[in-house]
């Protein structure tokens, strides 16, 4: 695991794919989320609703550079790339040598 400066709350850490103990940490730290989530753990919003928070990953650094397929409102790369238009890592989580883990409120709109 590796601290960067983000200059966000909500970073958990960096974490390398190919480790074992890194992948077993983010594995445990989706486990307690969940079951805090479970327990209301958070506390409760004003109007009664529990907090609930959610885990989000980031894929950096890819394994591998890919193409990028061409869409409709955009044009595909002409060579390989290791990001889309979007900002999104090609291939996904998968193709990641690092991923970034964050801790979110999750949205949840309840109207009472």
């Amino acid at each position: 695991m590796i601290i960067k400066d983000r200059g966000n709350n909500s970073y958990l850490g960096t974490f390398v794919s190919a480790e074992k103990s890194d992948t077993d940490r983010v594995h445990e730290i989706i486990r307690t989320v969940t079951l805090m989530n479970k327990q209301n753990a958070w506390g409760y919003r004003k109007n009664g609703v529990p907090i609930q928070k959610r885990i989000c990953k980031r894929g950096r650094k890819a394994i591998t550079k890919m193409m990028a397929p061409k869409g409709y409102f955009t044009a595909g790369s002409k060579g390989p790339v290791t990001y889309d238009s979007f900002g999104n890592l090609m291939g996904g989580i998968n193709n990641a040598a690092e991923f970034d883990v964050y801790l979110y409120d999750r949205s949840t709109y309840y109207y009472v």
